[in-house]
């Protein structure tokens, strides 16, 4: 389709990479077909009128001076002046065999950092699983913005979402891209897609990029698209309110949903804060014990997490290394543990058991609860002091990537409060169908969630659930899974 854009005042631009990643010495509008080999695209530029007509005279692109070519140029001007769109992604390369991880991890990040879920779903043809968001980031500062949360959300996550595709000039990879190192393309995939079905979708996937790269982004901000719509209309029918995303100190971000910045407070605010999340890997948890001391609020360090001041009485960190004893500083709270505490009042003794998952579990304890428990912690551990509160009626839980509420006093959860864990929608998975279904590690996933019950309660389910239950290779089963992890069912 010709498109004249002769009147524009403004073009909308970018720069198209290759397999061997090379970039082409010239810009394009997003309008325009793109060029036969491109698999990489660049964040959107907005032009001037005499700098777009500079880009396609200019004899040879790289008779410039004080850039490479004439596309570096314009681009470097354009981030001079704020005048450039960076479509949103998420990515994670942990491996298509944790495809079940990473989409939880970048379905959070998206929600908590971002307030929008992702309106398209790709597997790249190689390692990674990509979200495209239906908002554009603007400004070097809301890059460094996302850099920052995505390193914090995975330190407290124990996730792997990559934080170097917030960085200017970045190219990501087109839909319908072929990957140089697997020949598969980057194909379209529903959320929650296993192993099995990104599979068979990308091997029999025969699309090509699309189009142009307007049509790449009306399939994630536009899905349905209105009637008599024309390309040259996307900027005009996008609302800019809705998808123009901006660092948190520009007023928009994941900390608008969360409290806002308190008055200039006491030096204590501003001390390295105690966090239940940091270095949690392998089921270790942390376990914190103290008085509130002040409401929710955010520190310029930790924008995109809530603080509240604590007087610990005792606290170790997931590592066991991190020790606070008697000390009133920060503890650095994720989206959904603010939201757990927020009814708790200045005052209130509590015990914080955290770890990998960003959801602790949060008691609200009496006083001599609190300070018996962190004699504990301090004299002889977390593994004891979970012990004592597990033998006061605490439902403390169990290591690993378990999901967890605040539950006052020991209460259990209000159904349906919980979010389902991966092992669990597993075992729902193996009900529906049969545990034949599931791979080897998957079987170990829900079974070491039944073991929780007893092993006859194991066995009991697996025979119930399976198309041929042998019980001698069941008992096996089950003796090498408490021989191995053991420690998490006494």
């Amino acid at each position: 389709m010709e498109i004249d854009i002769s009147n524009w005042s403004k073009l909308p631009c970018v720069q198209y990479g290759t397999a061997d990643a090379v970039r082409e010495p010239r810009l394009r509008t997003v309008f325009e077909p793109m060029p036969e080999g491109a698999v990489t695209a660049s964040p959107v530029y907005i032009l001037r009128s005499e700098e777009y007509e500079r880009n396609c005279e200019l004899e040879n692109p790289y008779a410039v001076s004080g850039a490479n070519n004439i596309a570096a140029e314009l681009m470097d001007a354009c981030e001079e002046r704020n005048a450039v769109l960076y479509p949103l992604y998420a990515e994670s390369d942990a491996g298509i065999e944790n495809a079940e991880e990473m989409f939880e991890w970048i379905a959070d990040f998206g929600t908590e950092t971002l307030g929008v879920e992702a309106s398209k779903w790709y597997f790249s043809g190689s390692r990674s699983i990509h979200a495209h968001f239906p908002l554009f980031a603007k400004g070097t500062e809301t890059l460094s913005f996302l850099r920052e949360a995505a390193t914090a959300f995975n330190e407290e996550n124990g996730a792997s979402i990559d934080a170097g595709i917030y960085t200017r000039k970045r190219m990501f990879r087109l839909p319908g891209a072929t990957h140089s190192s697997t020949q598969l393309k980057k194909t379209a995939i529903p959320f929650g897609a296993e192993r099995d079905e990104i599979i068979r979708a990308t091997t029999a996937n025969g699309e090509s990029v699309p189009e142009s790269f307007e049509v790449a982004l009306r399939e994630t901000f536009l899905p349905d698209t209105p009637e008599g719509y024309e390309p040259t209309d996307f900027f005009n029918t996008i609302d800019a309110g809705e998808t123009l995303f901006e660092s948190p100190a520009d007023g928009r971000g994941a900390s608008s949903s969360n409290p806002v910045d308190g008055p200039a407070c006491s030096r204590e605010r501003h001390k390295h804060p105690f966090s239940p999340y940091a270095l949690a890997k392998y089921g270790t948890r942390s376990v914190a014990v103290g008085r509130i001391e002040s409401e929710p609020y955010c520190s310029r360090e930790y924008r995109h997490h809530a603080n509240r001041l604590v007087h610990f009485y005792a606290a170790v960190g997931c590592t066991g290394d991190f020790v606070v004893e008697d000390d009133l500083c920060p503890v650095k709270l994720s989206k959904p543990d603010y939201d757990k505490t927020s009814g708790l009042e200045i005052d209130t003794t509590v015990v914080i058991i955290g770890g990998g998952s960003g959801r602790s579990r949060i008691f609200k304890v009496s006083s001599e609860t609190a300070h018996d428990t962190a004699a504990i912690l301090l004299a002889s551990g977390r593994k004891a002091a979970l012990e004592y509160l597990r033998e006061a009626g605490y439902n403390v839980g169990k290591a690993g990537r378990i999901e967890s509420n605040y539950a006052p006093s020991g209460d259990s959860p209000p159904s349906g409060e919980t979010k389902r864990s991966a092992a669990e929608r597993l075992q729902q998975r193996a009900e529906r169908e049969s545990f034949d279904v599931l791979t080897h590690n998957e079987k170990i996933r829900v079974a070491c969630r039944l073991l929780h019950g007893g092993k006859e309660y194991a066995h009991d389910w697996i025979r119930r659930n399976m198309r041929v239950y042998d019980p001698e290779i069941t008992e096996r089963f089950l003796t090498d899974l408490l021989n191995t992890y053991g420690e998490d069912y006494k």
